[in-house]
């Protein structure tokens, strides 16, 4: 019983401290709820601006921009969209989605189709 008399007392006695301790509580509770707020507030407008205004966009070589340019093509060789670039492009915040592909072709003379019209298997010859 002493120890809840003793607290009460304390609590009047250091009612200006408590009441300057609570101010300072209220108010971070306060600046962090309005933060918040307007956190939520602007994330869900930018997904709305991005929903509403975005566009898919591929970026692939012109060919007819090439074929139109043939002295520069023959002099400096098909301009080509290289690994490093794709990925920069990749890495913007501005990008959904990002696909990138590429294909080799190989011939040998040591490769032979064995099903040549589905295209389906490939046997080593010795």
């Amino acid at each position: 019983m002493y120890i809840f008399q003793n607290a009460l007392q304390n609590l009047v006695r250091n009612k200006g401290r408590n009441i300057l301790l609570a101010a300072i509580t209220l108010a971070i509770i306060t600046t962090t709820v309005v933060a918040l707020i307007i956190n939520n507030t602007a994330s869900a407008l930018i997904d709305d601006y991005q929903g509403r205004f975005g566009s898919r966009v591929n970026i692939v070589l012109d060919n007819e921009q090439v074929m139109n340019n043939m002295s520069y093509v023959m002099a400096h060789g098909r301009p080509e969209l290289t690994a490093q670039q794709s990925i920069a492009f990749s890495g913007s915040d501005h990008v959904l989605e990002f696909e990138m592909s590429a294909f080799q072709g190989a011939f040998s003379d040591s490769l032979r189709s064995i099903d040549a019209e589905f295209g389906s298997c490939v046997k080593f010859v010795d």
